[in-house]
Parts: C-alpha cells; sequence; structure tokens
C-alpha cells in the first residue's frame, strides 16, 4: 500500500453559518495545492452518535475514514480563486486586531472567503491580514470587489416578512415588513451595503425605507408611513432582544434610507 506524507496537509475547523445555527465544520486542506481534500464535516454529527450509543473508537474511525480516505474521490475546492469568492459580513463586535474590517455607521464591516457552498451549508473563513498579504489581496479595493462577489454567488432575494416566516400569525391590518436577504439566507443583512437594491427598493415603494437589523441574516425593510420613528425604534430593540443565538445577534438601531442609507 503506497504510504502518503501528511507534513503539507493541515485540519482546518471552520464556524459554518447555517439558517438558525451554526455548526462546527472539519476539512483537511492541501496547503501546497490550495485544495480542500476532504469533505466537511460537523463536529456536532459525531458529538451526536457518540451521545446516541456510538463508540467513541467507532466515531473516530468514521471521522478519520472521511478525512483520510477521499484523495482520490473528493471534489477539490479551488482556493486559487479567493479573490472572487469574498464576500462583505456585517458585525457590530468589535473585530479582532488581525481581521480586515471598515467601519460602516455603527457597525463593522468583516469579510468572509467562501470555500464552498452546498446543501448543507455554507464553509468558510474571515479574511485577516495575514490572509490578504499572502493572496496579495487589493485591501483597499476589498469592500466593491465583495459586493459585486456578494451579487454573484449569493444572489439577493426581497420576500414579505409573511412569506418568509409563514408560521407567523399576521392580523389584517399588519403594517407591510419586507425580508431582504441572499439566496441562502446566510449574512443576508450584508445587502444594505449594496445601494442598489436599496434604490429599486426605494424606486418601487416610492417611499423612504426604514431598515432594521436585529439578525446578521436578514434586513428587515418597512415604508415610511406606516408606523413613526420612536415606535419603530422600540420595534427594533423588542427584535433584537428576542435573537438569543449571540453569533446571529446585530444590532437594536434603526436606520433609513432616502438615497443614502443613515443611522436615526
Amino acid at each position: 500500500m503506497r504510504q502518503r506524507s501528511y507534513k503539507n496537509y493541515s485540519i482546518e475547523v471552520h464556524r459554518i453559518k447555517k439558517l438558525n445555527q451554526c455548526l462546527d465544520g472539519i476539512c483537511m486542506l492541501d496547503k501546497t495545492e490550495h485544495t480542500a481534500v476532504s469533505p466537511v464535516i460537523y463536529a456536532e454529527e459525531l458529538y451526536n452518535s457518540y451521545i446516541d450509543g456510538t463508540s467513541l473508537e467507532k466515531v473516530i474511525k468514521t471521522a478519520t475514514d472521511l478525512l483520510f480516505g477521499n484523495f482520490e474521490t473528493a471534489t477539490d475546492m479551488n482556493l486559487d480563486n479567493i479573490k472572487e469568492s469574498i464576500v462583505p459580513v456585517l458585525t457590530t463586535q468589535k473585530p479582532k486586531e488581525n481581521m480586515i474590517h471598515i467601519p460602516f455607521l455603527d457597525m463593522e464591516i468583516l469579510f468572509r472567503w467562501i470555500i464552498k457552498r452546498d446543501k448543507n451549508g455554507v464553509f468558510g473563513t474571515m479574511i485577516t491580514n495575514e490572509v490578504a498579504k499572502a493572496f496579495e489581496l487589493d485591501v483597499d479595493n476589498i469592500l466593491e470587489k465583495s459586493k459585486e462577489n456578494m451579487r454573484k454567488i449569493m444572489p439577493v432575494s426581497v420576500m414579505p416578512l409573511k412569506t418568509a416566516i409563514p408560521e407567523y400569525k399576521f392580523s389584517s391590518d399588519e403594517i407591510p415588513v419586507f425580508v431582504l436577504s441572499n439566496k441562502h439566507s446566510i449574512d443576508g443583512a450584508a445587502y444594505i451595503l449594496d445601494e442598489s437594491v436599496l434604490q429599486q427598493l426605494h424606486d418601487i415603494f416610492k417611499k423612504d425605507l426604514y431598515i432594521l437589523l436585529p439578525c446578521v441574516h436578514e434586513a428587515l425593510i418597512i415604508p415610511k408611513g406606516f408606523m413613526d420613528e420612536s415606535a419603530l425604534k422600540q420595534a427594533a430593540q423588542n427584535i433584537a432582544q428576542s435573537i438569543t443565538n449571540p453569533e446571529e445577534k446585530l444590532t437594536s438601531s434603526l436606520y433609513k434610507y432616502d438615497g443614502s442609507i443613515s443611522l436615526i
């Protein structure tokens, strides 16, 4: 049996955002070829298997078989197209010192390198100064490039809240609320950075727009005239408080778009 050296490989663990949850994804990478050589496996699934009675030895064997047994059959993820795979992410948390970030209103824009997208979620990692240097990224223009990439690989989605959350019971006089996100419903609040989308909504409603950002996955859009600002500010705080996952919570602030976006 041919022996393989693993000195040029690394085991990477990343938080993978899926709708309504974040999972720990584990993958093996070939550092010299910039490719992934194993499928993504989830630590939570391995742990649940162990809790359900599978022996620890079998759980470990399953994980190692997946990570090390797919060199010939795994579909490689080409990591060399990083410049075409960076998308923006909004946060109100203080960025780590080594993170590429840009201030935006009362938030920060971070940048995520999307390595893989499939039915199991989005596998990626944040752009650090080290990554930017290693791949010679144009940090000065990274925001515009990331918005361009976002439109291509995470296309915009706009729908009434009633459609987005069908289990919610709406009254007949419910104010119109629209959910702005992307087709993956992951980190979709970043679409408020794309003013062309906001301007299209502004043109459709022929009204200024109020924007609530309680969750990183979507923005709530409310055309002006259906609720006064004081009530909207209270609603923004109430909705933000209902987001229990700290990794998904964004902000209780209220914003307005009237040709440009501003903090109220």
